[in-house]
C-alpha cells in the first residue's frame, strides 16, 4: 500500500477460484510471472501495457470510448457496483482501502472493528455482479464468450 497501512483485502469464492484454476494451469514457479524468467510480477505498468494492447482490437469501435483504462477505472466500477449491491459505505470503501467518512476522527480511535466479515460479503456481492456480467445473466450486458485455447485473441 502506497500509505504504509497493511490491507487485509477479502477474496471473494470467484477469486479463489480462479486463482485456483490458474495455478492449475501453470507451470511456472510463479502465479504471475514477471517479464525476466524466474521473476515475479513486479512490473505493474507493462503488464497494464501488454493487457491494453490485447484488448485494443477487442474495443476498436466507434461506441468504445478510445481513451486507454487505468487501474483505477477498475476500482471505480468496483465501487460502483458495490453501491449498487447495497453494500455499506462504510465497507465499500474500506473494501478499497480507503479510511471512510464515518470512521474518521474520534469514531475511528474508538471503533477498532475489523470489518472482516462485512468485506466479506462485500467481495461475494461484487463476484456475484461480475459472474453475472460474464455469463450474460446482468440483463443489459452481452456475454463474454470463451476462446478456445490456444486462438489469437
Amino acid at each position: 500500500m502506497k500509505s504504509g497501512a497493511a490491507h487485509r483485502a477479502a477474496l471473494s469464492s470467484l477469486a479463489r477460484e480462479e486463482l485456483a484454476r490458474l495455478a492449475e494451469t501453470r507451470d511456472a514457479e510463479f502465479l504471475f510471472p514477471g517479464r525476466t524468467a524466474g521473476r515475479s510480477l513486479r512490473e505493474v505498468f507493462y503488464f497494464r501495457k501488454r493487457l491494453h494492447a490485447r484488448m485494443a482490437p477487442l474495443l476498436a469501435n466507434e461506441a468504445t470510448d478510445p481513451r486507454p483504462w487505468t487501474w483505477h477505472d477498475l476500482r471505480r466500477t468496483a465501487r460502483s457496483i458495490l453501491a449498487a449491491e447495497g453494500v455499506s459505505d462504510t465497507v465499500a470503501e474500506l473494501s478499497l482501502a480507503h479510511v471512510p467518512a464515518a470512521l474518521r476522527g474520534s469514531a475511528g480511535t474508538y471503533n477498532r472493528h475489523d470489518y472482516a466479515t462485512e468485506k466479506q460479503a462485500a467481495a461475494e456481492a461484487l463476484a456475484h455482479r461480475l459472474r453475472a456480467i460474464v455469463t450474460g445473466d446482468a440483463g443489459n450486458v452481452l456475454p463474454f464468450y470463451q476462446r478456445e485455447r490456444g486462438s489469437a485473441p
